[in-house]
């Protein structure tokens, strides 16, 4: 990957002496170097201003680049969990999409808002694209990818227990998306185990359910899994089986919401920090709970959250920060920890 002053030079250059597309193009690459280092705000920069640069009124306007970068805004979005941004991302990508006669991927922009209305709650959204794109997949002949788009809506209706009408889709996807080979999905899918275990318990075929529940369990998805066995054993009456699965299914929610609020600490920073988040991420060797507990601090986090956010003893945090105060400072003290970032950050 080149450096940004080497590749700057390049755009400099095109800024000069190249055409329009070129220009764009050059700016949209250099966007992508600081995505890949995990820049995000310079990474929107550097495409708003390629964005800026087209113009759409030529003849000549290269919209197979437009689209790449209203679609690579899309992505930072979702990550940075911003769902409204993202719905205007992909509607310009798929926009744009358009425009280049790149029709596969005008309906996969229609699908992909799926993703920020659920973040969103928005559950007539949800139906809306799913069943648009689906529609558009199969006029245009792409059979496979109208049977894929229903998972959400599935459990949305599995949750609203509208059972018929997710048995519809659920018939189509398993039958016709090509996900599936001897009743077996493929390995990224494997969480529609899940919907298929909340299908048959709200159908009353509680056997079919634990099996179902019990296979996402050895899948990984430990939350999903003991939610739906306490379920199904307390519809059951199985005392027994309750008091097994309850602490299990307490601790699963735990994790889940854990990294749900590590995610968001990382995301933060690395919007907010990014130079000093990469450097932090990188030079020091931290353990991720190091990284965790003084990014946290550079948040101006109190201690009292940071317990909660993190999940950990008063005594087990501080000795993160001794830990990650001798590794970046070469200072043992944990009381000092938050001083020497707020000098290397220039706030002192």
């Amino acid at each position: 990957m080149p450096s940004d002053s080497v590749f700057l030079d390049v755009v400099r250059y095109y800024d000069r002496c190249g055409y329009n597309n070129d220009r764009v193009l050059a700016h949209y690459l250099f966007g992508c170097i600081a995505r890949d280092r995990n820049d995000a705000p310079q990474a929107l920069e550097r495409y708003m201003e390629a964005a800026a640069i087209a113009d759409t009124t030529e003849a000549d306007c290269d919209y197979a680049t437009l689209l790449g970068i209203y679609g690579q805004m899309a992505d930072i979005y979702y990550r940075q969990n911003l769902p409204k941004e993202e719905i205007w991302a992909l509607s310009m990508a798929g926009e744009y999409s358009l425009k280049a006669g790149n029709v596969r991927n005008y309906i996969k922009c229609i699908e992909l808002l799926v993703r920020p209305y659920y973040e969103l709650d928005d559950t007539a959204g949800i139906f809306e694209a799913t069943f648009h794109a689906h529609d558009l997949y199969l006029k245009n002949g792409f059979i496979r990818e109208a049977s894929s788009v229903y998972p959400t809506a599935i459990f949305i209706y599995l949750k609203q227990g509208r059972y018929e009408e997710a048995r519809v889709l659920m018939n189509d996807f398993e039958q016709n998306s090509g996900l599936f080979r001897d009743g077996e999905i493929a390995t990224r899918q494997r969480k529609y185990e899940y919907f298929r275990g909340m299908y048959y318990e709200g159908v009353q075929k509680l056997d079919s359910a634990e099996y179902h529940y019990r296979k996402v369990l050895r899948y990984g998805y430990s939350f999903e899994g003991y939610k739906g066995l306490l379920s199904v054993y307390s519809t059951r009456g199985l005392v027994d089986s309750v008091r097994k699965y309850a602490p299990l299914y307490l601790q699963s929610v735990d994790e889940a919401n854990a990294k749900l609020r590590t995610d968001a600490v990382l995301n933060i920073c690395s919007l907010y920090l990014p130079d000093f988040y990469l450097e932090i991420r990188d030079a020091y060797g931290l353990s991720p709970l190091e990284l965790q507990t003084t990014l946290l601090l550079c948040l101006g986090i109190s201690n009292a959250d940071m317990l909660y956010i993190l999940g950990k003893s008063s005594q087990h945090i501080t000795n993160t920060k001794k830990s990650a105060n001798q590794k970046i400072f070469n200072d043992g003290k944990a009381s000092s920890l938050r001083r020497n970032l707020m000098q290397k950050l220039g706030c002192f």
